[in-house]
Order: structure tokens, then C-alpha cells, then sequence
């Protein structure tokens, strides 16, 4: 747990917890990460064989992390190999700094299993994951410039919140997406959005 007057600043990577055994894992962040060049916060449960343990992986960000954000080095970095789901809350901040420069910028990645994303915050930046749900709930905002991949199974978008679009920005799944819009789906100037 990282508390309101915590700051973080790292060259590769701000927080990292893993529990190859297959145990629980639990990141609280109230206060500031900051990783130039690597991952925010890194997680997992397992040693690489999917669905091989039984640990939840639990992160919950109420403050504010920012990181490079490119494909291999996300803001947000879950690898769980657990027969149960990895949940990701959001009520603060999660920035990639390359969102304006690549449009293969990651705020969340999620490898293996399932994972519900529960924003409430501001989260810039596409994601990558396996099946999973990302709950953009009321009050939510999400900035996306570019590629935005699920995985296998059913995987779903609940929009309550605003998810505003830049440039071409694509939404697409290896299994079934579900799109879910209640609120608001802004696609800003000279963009292109493909579901």
C-alpha cells in the first residue's frame, strides 16, 4: 500500500508484486508513481502456465501513476495464470506518455485470464488483455489514440462514463466485444473509430 504522500519516480519499474506460488496479490496506490521509461505497476500470480494456480490479483489505484505506456513496458502490467479473475480499479489517474506519439500506446495490459477493469477516474491510453470486462462506470473518463485489443471468450465494453477517441483507433477481440455505450462516445477531430 502506497499512502496519499508516497511518491514513486523509476527508471524501469515503480512497483512490482508477484506471487509465483499462486498466492494473493494486492497494490493499493493513494500517492504517485512515476516511470519514464518502464511499467507503472507490475502484478501477477504464477509462473507462466495459464489457469495453473489460484490467487487473485487485485490492484486498486486511487492516486496517480504515469509511465511510458508502450507495448512492452504498459502503465499497468497484469500476468495472472489463475483459474480466477484479476480485477483492476481506478478512481484516480493512469497516464501513458506515449498516448500523443504512438498509436500502439498501453495504459492497461493483462496477459493471461480474466480481467475486469472498474474506472471511475481518467485512464489515457489503450489497453491490451486477455477476456476481459472494461466497466467505464459514471464519472469515468477514457482517452484512446490507436489499438485496443481483446482476447479470447466474451469480452465486453460498458460505457457509463465518456470515452473519448483520437486519431485511428481500432477496438477489436479474438472472441466476441461487446459495446455498451449508456453515456458518451466523443471521436475527436480528424479520428476514426473501428469496432
Amino acid at each position: 500500500t502506497l499512502e496519499i504522500s508516497s511518491v514513486i519516480i523509476a527508471p524501469v519499474t515503480g512497483v512490482t508484486a508477484y506471487a509465483l506460488g499462486g498466492g494473493n496479490v494486492s497494490i493499493t496506490n493513494h500517492g504517485t508513481i512515476t516511470v519514464a521509461t518502464g511499467v507503472g505497476i507490475s502484478a501477477g500470480t504464477g509462473n507462466g502456465v495459464a489457469n495453473s494456480v489460484s490467487g487473485v490479483v487485485s490492484i486498486n489505484n486511487s492516486g496517480t501513476v504515469v509511465a511510458l505506456g508502450s507495448i512492452s513496458s504498459p502503465v499497468i502490467q497484469i500476468n495472472s495464470d489463475s483459474t480466477q479473475g484479476a480485477i483492476f480499479t481506478n478512481s484516480g489517474t493512469v497516464t501513458s506518455l506515449q498516448l500523443s506519439t504512438s498509436s500502439s500506446n498501453q495504459a492497461v495490459a493483462a496477459y493471461n485470464g480474466n480481467v475486469t477493469i472498474n474506472n471511475s477516474g481518467t485512464i489515457s491510453g489503450n489497453v491490451g488483455l486477455a477476456t476481459a470486462t472494461f466497466n467505464n462506470n459514471s464519472g469515468g473518463i477514457w482517452n484512446v489514440g490507436g489499438s485496443n485489443s481483446f482476447g479470447n471468450n466474451t469480452n465486453a465494453i460498458n460505457n457509463a462514463g465518456t470515452i473519448n477517441i483520437a486519431d485511428a483507433s481500432i477496438f477489436t477481440a479474438s472472441g466476441t466485444l461487446a459495446f455498451n455505450n449508456s453515456n458518451a462516445v466523443n471521436l475527436l477531430a480528424d479520428s476514426y473509430a473501428y469496432i
